[in-house]
């Protein structure tokens, strides 16, 4: 059965079974906003220009939470824009950042100028709950009004996330909890008693515990309210390092500050134990997360490995390509300062930016780097076309067009036939395809069944016939077309929803042709893969209305629009 997610979970247990039941709560808001976005509070959403590649809108209506979709769901709104298109999609997280898996993002929606309802169906995530709910906009500076947002989550049958204190030694400890609860900041919710009972040092606070971080310590937890839990020193606190400038010889513990800083003031990079930053009361070692940009945004003084030789882009394959470069160059995300033109120079699979290159992880896909503004560069997984054989003298088809890197499997309907790409049966010449390409010629069988398939990598027309007897001069004879995607981009003179072609491939059905890409520019693109083979006429489909060139061209006498 599918729940309105518009509710409010009344119990939530661990069960084999069906979920627990869910109650009326209020619409559905994104009012938090993160990495540069803006809300009104009549419910337009902007993401200006400059705004962070990951900045989007959040929920902060805890109430809807956990949210579960067993069996699937869906996602239904009203949505319009402020004139330009723009693309919107959604996502679940487990929690907020940073503990956010499991995760997914739906499909995306274009909304356009109109007011419409829309539907995102939201496949089966089985047991998951999901805490966050996040929506985004791809397009910079476009004004998007959502309205009347429902989810529809349904039952799982099975064993359910149960939220809660996992920790014995808490107050609230939850015999039957299987995750532990945090909030949005990180913190445990686990109420302790006194410092006795933490599992490790840090603030205690009325209904949670957090941890101490660097940039989180005793100072930061009294500042909130808590109550700070510290290790007790035995000793001399002080300074142990020789080298610098407060060294306190009669210090037997070496002393650090509240963000983990060592206590030592250094006068210079020569006397530092190790990279890092220098402060005017302290030292910080960099690491992963604390570079010398995050240095010098907090007033200190950034000590580098410092670079011998001149950085630069060292790949001759960008367009950067630095002949006198002696060191690659990265930028802070550690991605190559290289840039590449097409997916055909990248080094590996990966994102290529307008500035840079990140190959791809488990932790950064293609969807991120779209996500990102960037283009995904993925291994080519082949399509695999089938071309019958007989029974009679016949290759159905007898022309196929297909891409580089695809495979074409041969199969028998019956009679005596091959697959011959060497020696032109008609003519007794060389079809003129390549050694590789006639030596994969398949053998004469007998009957029913697969032939045998080749994979074709590069660009061309291979010819083919049936060798045996004369079925070739009776007609048995085939091409295989290989051709790279076409691309065609046209310019509209006007705001549209969709654009689509149609023509007499399609039969004029101006539902049938294929749907064109908005770029974002007032440009569209439609993409044939593998080519056309043949000279194609067309006409464009906008929303539903077919162009008329006769009336553009005498009404101005201007084609300018018509691209």
């Amino acid at each position: 059965m599918i729940y309105n997610l518009k509710q409010k979970l009344l119990t939530f247990s661990v069960i084999l079974g069906i979920t627990s039941l869910f109650a009326q709560s209020s619409d559905i808001v994104f009012s938090g906003v993160f990495g540069g976005t803006v809300v009104t509070d009549d419910g337009v959403y902007t993401m200006p220009s400059g705004s962070e590649p990951w900045a989007g809108f959040a929920n902060e209506d805890v109430s809807i939470y956990p949210l579960i979709f067993g069996e699937g769901g869906s996602i239904i709104f009203t949505g319009s824009t402020d004139g330009a298109s723009a693309d919107v999609y959604f996502r679940f997280e487990k929690n907020p950042y940073p503990d956010t898996e499991p995760s997914f993002s739906t499909s995306s929606v274009t909304l356009g100028s109109e007011s419409s309802e829309y539907t995102i169906e939201i496949p089966s995530q089985g047991g998951n709950t999901f805490s966050s709910f996040l929506m985004y906009i791809t397009v910079s500076d476009v004004a998007v009004t959502l309205s009347n947002v429902v989810v529809n989550s349904s039952d799982y049958s099975g064993v359910l996330d149960v939220y809660g204190c996992m920790d014995e030694n808490a107050s609230n400890y939850n015999s039957e909890a299987n995750v532990q609860a945090v909030d949005q900041y990180g913190n445990l919710q686990c109420v302790y008693a006194s410092c006795d009972d933490i599992p490790e040092y840090g603030c205690i606070y009325a209904d949670g515990f957090g941890a101490f971080a660097q940039g989180f310590g005793p100072v930061e937890c009294t500042q909130y309210g808590g109550t700070p839990c510290e290790e007790v020193i035995d000793g001399v606190a002080g300074c142990m390092d020789v080298n610098a400038s407060n060294y306190n010889a009669d210090a037997t513990v070496q002393g650090y500050d509240q963000y983990g800083n060592l206590q030592c003031v250094y006068a210079s990079c020569d006397d530092i134990p190790e990279y890092g930053c220098i402060y005017g009361d302290g030292f910080g070692p960099f690491n992963e997360e604390f570079t010398a940009d995050l240095c010098t945004q907090y007033g200190g003084t950034a000590c580098e490995e410092e670079v011998v030789g001149v950085v630069g882009c060292m790949d001759s394959n960008a367009t950067n390509y630095d002949a006198e470069a002696t060191v690659q160059g990265y930028d802070q995300y550690g991605n190559l300062q290289c840039i590449y033109a097409s997916c055909d120079d990248i080094p590996e699979y990966g994102c290529i930016y307008g500035d840079g290159f990140g190959p791809f992880n488990e932790e950064f896909t293609a969807d991120l780097c779209t996500q990102y503004g960037g283009t995904p560069c993925e291994e080519y997984t082949p399509t695999i076309h089938t071309v019958i054989v007989g029974p009679g003298m016949t290759y159905s088809p007898s022309v196929l067009s297909i891409s580089p890197g695809d495979i074409v499997n041969w199969i028998s309907e019956g009679g005596y036939h091959d697959v011959n790409f060497d020696v032109n049966s008609i003519t007794g010449e060389s079809f003129g395809n390549p050694s590789e390409i006639a030596s994969a010629s398949l053998p004469v069988q007998s009957g029913a069944g697969e032939m045998g398939s080749i994979t074709f990598n590069e660009v061309g027309v291979y010819n083919y016939d049936c060798s045996v007897g004369s079925h070739a001069a009776m007609g048995m004879v085939g091409s295989i077309i290989v051709a790279n995607p076409l691309l065609i981009t046209t310019t509209i003179c006007q705001e549209a929803d969709s654009v689509r072609l149609t023509g007499p491939f399609w039969e004029w059905d101006p539902s049938a042709g294929p749907i064109a890409t908005d770029n974002g520019d007032g440009t569209w693109t439609f993409t044939f893969d593998p080519a056309p083979t043949e000279n194609m006429e067309y006409l464009l489909i906008i929303d539903g209305v077919q162009e008329d060139l006769v009336a553009s061209g005498s009404s101005s006498g201007d084609w300018s629009c018509t691209q």
